[in-house]
């Protein structure tokens, strides 16, 4: 691990470190999975979206036939709501790329939802519920973690991001 690497990556909680070090049993290709989890860090707000960052990367190199490309607080929704999300996850079927059809499969927004911030007043619930009805009439599916989940177990939650939008996209490929 070069330089850089090393210290931006002591620059993270220690929860966050655990989280990436798990990296270490799952990828291959260390150097590369700790690139893009430095390039994509600081736009992460908390440690537990840190934490869900690192095990989404973690995970999604175990999927041989998609590739997912992980947004992190998204803001380029098609609503006119100026809402954002934790996480923007587009999964695409690598296993299609010489067919006609089209690589994208399906999307996933994904929110952390911290006790810090989320549902610790009446007007943080109202505000959550319209936003995600908001989203949910512009199409988008929308996942919510517990800031507990994650922080216990931060991989089982990307498990499930990743299977809930793996099972999704093979539904829209034999809809489609």
């Amino acid at each position: 691990m070069d330089e850089y690497l090393a210290m931006r990556l002591s620059q993270q909680d220690p929860k966050v470190i655990q989280t990436v070090l798990q990296g270490f049993e799952c990828d291959s290709n260390l150097h590369t999975f700790l690139e893009v989890f430095i390039s994509n860090v600081d736009k992460c707000e908390s440690p537990i979206e840190k934490m869900l960052l690192a095990a989404l990367i973690i995970k999604s190199a175990s999927f041989k036939s998609y590739y997912f490309d992980i947004w992190c607080q998204y803001s380029e929704l098609n609503i006119k709501e100026n809402y954002r999300c934790d996480f923007r996850i587009i999964a695409d079927d690598m296993s299609g790329l010489n067919s006609k059809s089209q690589s994208k499969t399906a999307e996933i927004l994904v929110e952390c939802d911290g006790h810090e911030f989320h549902e610790k007043t009446k007007a943080q619930v109202e505000y959550r519920n319209n936003r995600d009805l908001a989203l949910k009439k512009a199409g988008y599916d929308i996942l919510h973690f517990s800031g507990s989940q994650i922080y216990k177990n931060p991989l089982k939650c990307a498990d499930e991001i990743l299977d809930y939008l793996v099972t999704k996209a093979e539904g829209e490929k034999n809809n489609g």
